[in-house]
């Protein structure tokens, strides 16, 4: 094992952080290591509103310049303001450890998350830059008081040339420092490189989102693929679809069920769907849901695989976070939300034509209302794409009969390059709403409407730079037949 000259400041590095009693520690060394191994589990401690911070201990220059780790560190900001839901605006401070000042940067829009970066030099597979490595980790986490640590796989042995030197490195520089911290906690070893040997255990929403979180990253990293047609059969393809912990905690995936998705018709009845969820050693789960917002409604079967309830009348956002246990362990929350909206979703019954349409890949103008929320990097088909469409594209649904419409709720393309920025809807009553820029995480952007039409154009008016395709991955209208 290599002279543990970096235990000190790890160990004081972790006394000089924020203390909270629901607070996660990330240490990794790399700045992609926690986006392909530590995932979904990351997100999932954001989205139930624990403090998150991650500790990168490498720069991760692989030998390059410094503006290369520069750029892996503003994807690994990216990377986190998309986890939590916020603008990439970060304010930029420093911890002096033991001498040694260490760069920190917190979320603005959620000072909850914050990243430090240690800039040691990359040791590279063999661990041939070690000597320059000389670098003092003098830290550790009696004053930060996290009560979960992650980090890479430290059962693995040094030089079995199965796994990058800097993950084995870490773990067990963690694992160490963790025996000398007296705070109660837990700690979980992730496993690198060799995840890619285990059976698949990643799909639907979970997979998806960590795929974009992974190709946000990777916008500002030129080594790595950046999207799912560049990573398919590479190695960053087969890491995004597992995740598994050493200590064999399970997985919670908490999703709606129905074609409807996020958005559901008031007083109807709503299906949460946690079948998704799973342990990494086949055990048998248990469930439990718990709602964490919105108006209290009645769990059919709180630790039921999938439960149902009734959506109340008024519309508004619910949410709710699901925790499944082997037994043993228990993992993080997943959490989703449901927004209830009048009516019911009557997009499905129009005529809808566009400006362009991408047949030749299936991204028709009627993928647009065809109940699939999301489509790439799960299914690109399912989604409506322009042939070269940037502003002034547009999309058109038309009825057979007049009907009364309360909300239309647009959901951009869910990709990093293609982003509608601004539009406009215009009804067959002569009438028009502006709308802003859409959302580039999976959620609906709602525009409130309170009036009867046969027809509406959705009027693209500007996009972002790197559009190529401007589309839409759906758009669902709330109302009734008039």
């Amino acid at each position: 094992m290599k002279p543990l000259t970096l235990l000190p400041l790890l160990t004081t590095l972790l006394t000089h952080l924020p203390t909270t009693t629901s607070q996660t520690l990330n240490i990794v060394a790399h700045q992609d290591d926690d986006l392909l191994f530590l995932s979904p589990d990351i997100p999932h401690d954001i989205q139930s509103g624990r403090r998150v911070r991650t500790l990168y201990l490498t720069a991760g220059d692989a030998g390059d310049t410094s503006s290369y780790y520069t750029q892996r560190q503003s994807g690994s900001q990216a990377a986190y303001a998309r986890m939590a839901d916020t603008a990439n605006a970060w304010t930029q401070s420093s911890l002096t450890i033991s001498s040694k000042s260490i760069t920190l940067y917190t979320l603005t829009g959620n000072p909850d998350i914050s990243l430090l970066f240690m800039q040691l030099p990359d040791g590279n597979l063999a661990g041939t830059d070690s000597p320059r490595q000389g670098a003092t980790l003098t830290g550790v986490m009696e004053d930060f008081q996290p009560d979960r640590i992650n980090t890479g796989d430290y059962e693995r042995e040094f030089g079995d040339g199965q796994d990058h030197s800097d993950h084995v490195t870490t773990g067990h520089y963690v694992q160490l420092a963790a025996k000398g911290y007296t705070g109660g906690h837990t700690l979980t070893g992730y496993t690198g490189y060799p995840v890619a040997q285990e059976p698949e255990d990643l799909s639907g929403d979970e997979l998806a989102e960590k795929q974009m979180v992974f190709y946000t990253y990777a916008e500002h990293d030129s080594k790595v693929c950046r999207d799912q047609a560049g990573c398919a059969g590479g190695n960053e393809a087969g890491w995004m679809k597992r995740q598994y912990a050493l200590s064999g905690e399970p997985v919670a995936s908490a999703m709606v069920m129905g074609a409807e998705g996020r958005v559901v018709g008031t007083g109807g009845r709503v299906q949460l769907d946690g079948s998704g969820s799973h342990d990494p050693n086949g055990g048998e789960l248990s469930y439990e849901w718990t709602q964490v917002g919105g108006e209290v409604v009645a769990l059919a079967d709180e630790s039921a695989e999938q439960v149902s309830f009734t959506a109340p009348e008024e519309p508004q956002t619910l949410e709710f976070e699901l925790v499944v246990s082997n037994g043993k362990l228990s993992s993080s929350p997943s959490r989703v939300s449901v927004i209830t909206a009048p009516g019911s979703n009557v997009a499905g019954s129009a005529t809808v034509t566009a400006s362009s349409e991408g047949t030749a890949n299936g991204q028709t103008a009627d993928k647009a209302v065809d109940g699939v929320l999301t489509g790439y990097p799960g299914d690109s088909t399912a989604e409506w794409a322009t042939v070269s469409g940037k502003e002034g594209s547009w999309l058109t649904l038309t009825w057979a009969s007049p009907q009364t419409v309360s909300q239309v709720f647009l959901y951009d393309r869910f990709n990093v390059d293609d982003q509608v920025t601004g539009g406009r809807i215009d009804f067959d009553d002569g009438s028009s709403v502006d709308f802003g820029a859409l959302d580039t995480y999976g959620k609906p952007t709602k525009v409130d409407v309170e009036k009867t039409i046969k027809g509406l154009t959705v009027t693209i008016t500007s996009v972002s730079p790197s559009t190529g395709n401007v589309g839409l991955a759906e758009i669902q209208v709330f109302g009734t037949a008039a």
